[in-house]
């Protein structure tokens, strides 16, 4: 009795040890968080995520690992889909002394907010946090607070608002020399004295530029390339051409030669200021690749009005169809103005197409016809709608058919070479068997890269074969998930375009490796260790081992081992074996 007494007493101490070293861990990686979170906010996502159980924490433990995931994952550009998670911190610090926590909570809720385009809310959390700053010492978070309610009050055109916090955020980060956000600031306060006033502003955009040239040399280069995009964009729109050119030449300079197709956009604007209108034409034609809708609808509104100032109505007419299938997929975000001005273009456009002496009766015939070309449109896009909808149904019915080929594939391979007591006939019906579903498979395969050309994107470079398989490859890496009959070609794709066609060379030098068998090479080319490739595999190690055996004799190693297969597969995806 007294001995179970003293066994119970010490499990009691063990457990006691362990969780005060649990304790003390989460509050170590809480604090390493803190210190990298301004400077290395992907590091503190990396760190918070060694934390066991977050869901099991209490109390300020709690509350921080709540403001620290949302300000690193907010700084990384992962959008949060509620406020639920910055609540958390709320709720603790509201009541609270710590006037730096209580307002950077309030701060990122407001950011949550705004970026979920709540900005009634966004605005009321941003004034909370503000109201803390008499009593926090974090300047960094201070100038966060003014730059963000500077942010928030130009995108509500309150431009003089948006002024004053702003040049109290650029105080507060020249004091502490936290030349990034200088810069930030001052990008910010000269888009507003462009925007607002500008002929009155214009010896407040001259004093921006010259704080921002005195402090560009001491900066990284992507702020650089920030600060003589929007200088050049300052010169032009106060007429100095020749200034804004040497800038964007200084952009280029910066930016390696590599331009934004924003910078480009830019650019073919200012050649076409200053009369150069085949380089500008160049230029906007290859700022064209963007995915940036804004961007390309700017684009075509000044080729319209350059081609209708040089009275080449049919290209005009061009240009103005491409703006309004562009505008079409950002409708919701275009203004109630932009959107009257565009009909008025549109109308312009179907004039443009007649006789300058056109009688008013004509017009009627116009709209007719216009409106026989909408139904016309809407009803050959309708159709290629069910179209495109009906062939996708059967690519997704061909791709699970070939899925399920390669899984009964696979099961007939892994019974043939698993089966040591099956009779010699029955292996012969079994590896015909595969033979027969293989040519199968091949038919659908077939019919899938038919299917799968139909729904590829013109306007999109990377295929969607190539798309495929760099999921698979996360999938892999990143979840630890594979499904060989589903996975197993898109694998062998990846391997192909980053191992210098690993698979291909693989698979013609050796021909009889089954379906198992590449699973395992493809995977350990990867640099898979074999007990995570057993995991995958859904196998025990021996059986890798066993498996490891068979294909080194078909590498024709005298003694195969895990090592020497190992060691064969990383050289033969370096493309770097020499064996004969």
């Amino acid at each position: 009795m007294k001995n179970r007494q003293t066994a119970i007493l010490y499990i009691l101490l063990c457990c006691a040890c362990l969780s005060s070293c649990q304790r003390d861990n989460t509050a170590k990686l809480l604090e390493l968080a803190e210190a990298q979170i301004w400077e290395k906010p992907d590091s503190t996502l990396q760190i918070l995520e060694q934390i066991s159980s977050p869901e099991k924490l209490k109390g300020k433990e709690q509350a921080d690992y709540a403001l620290l995931l949302t300000q690193a994952k907010y700084r990384c550009n992962i959008l949060a889909p509620s406020d639920s998670l910055i609540n958390i911190a709320i709720n603790y610090y509201k009541e609270k002394e710590d006037a730096d926590r209580k307002g950077a909570a309030y701060l990122y809720k407001g950011s949550v907010l705004n970026e979920l385009h709540e900005s009634e809310k966004a605005i009321q959390a941003y004034k909370q946090a503000e109201e803390c700053i008499p009593k926090m010492t974090d300047t960094h978070l201070i100038a966060r607070i003014y730059s963000d309610l500077g942010y928030l009050n130009q995108m509500e055109l309150n431009y003089d608002i948006a002024k004053t916090y702003y040049k109290k955020s650029l105080s507060i980060n020249k004091a502490e020399k936290y030349l990034s956000n200088s810069a930030n600031d001052l990008i910010n306060l000269m888009g507003i004295y462009i925007s607002s006033d500008y002929q009155n502003k214009q010896d407040s955009a001259e004093w921006c530029t010259s704080e921002l040239l005195n402090i560009v040399s001491k900066v990284g280069s992507n702020i650089q390339a920030k600060i003589f995009h929007n200088i050049a964009v300052q010169k032009m729109y106060k007429e100095k051409y020749t200034e804004a050119e040497i800038f964007l030449q200084k952009l280029k300079e910066v930016s390696n030669g590599k331009l934004s197709y924003k910078a480009l956009s830019v650019w073919g604007e200012l050649y076409i200021k200053m009369g150069h209108k085949e380089k500008a034409d160049s230029l906007l034609y290859a700022a064209l690749g963007t995915s940036d809708l804004t961007v390309k609808v700017n684009i075509y509104s000044t080729l319209y009005k350059q081609a209708e100032e040089d009275k080449q109505y049919k290209k005009a007419v061009g240009y103005l169809k491409k703006y309004t299938a562009v505008i079409d997929s950002v409708r919701d975000e275009l203004k109630s103005t932009e959107i009257r001005e565009l009909q008025l273009k549109y109308d312009k456009s179907i004039t443009l197409r007649q006789n300058a002496e056109i009688r008013m009766n004509w017009y009627l015939t116009i709209a007719i016809g216009f409106l026989i070309v909408i139904a016309l449109i809407s009803l050959y896009f309708y159709s290629l709608k069910i179209y495109r909808k009906q062939k996708g149904k059967e690519l997704s019915q061909q791709k699970q058919g070939s899925i399920k080929l390669q899984e009964r594939i696979d099961v007939l391979q892994t019974m043939v070479e698993e089966s040591e007591n099956l009779h010699s006939l029955e292996r012969e019906e079994a590896l015909n068997k595969i033979i027969d579903l293989q040519n199968e498979k091949g038919e659908k395969d077939t019919r899938i890269k038919q299917l799968e050309t139909m729904f590829r994107a013109k306007d999109i470079s990377v295929s969607s074969a190539d798309a495929e398989a760099l999921q698979t490859f996360l999938r892999i890496t990143e979840q630890k998930e594979y499904t060989p009959a589903a996975n197993r070609d898109n694998l062998h794709h990846w391997l192909d375009i980053t191992h210098q066609n690993f698979a291909i060379r693989l698979n013609d030098k050796y021909p009889s490796l089954t379906g198992r068998e590449k699973d395992i090479c493809y995977l350990t080319a990867l640099g898979l260790p074999l007990d995570t490739v057993a995991q995958l595999l859904n196998v025990q190690p021996r059986s890798i081992e066993r498996y490891i055996s068979r294909i080194c004799e078909k590498f024709g190693f005298s003694k195969g081992s895990k090592e020497s297969f190992i060691d064969f597969i990383m050289a033969y995806a370096h493309n770097r074996y020499k064996h004969t």
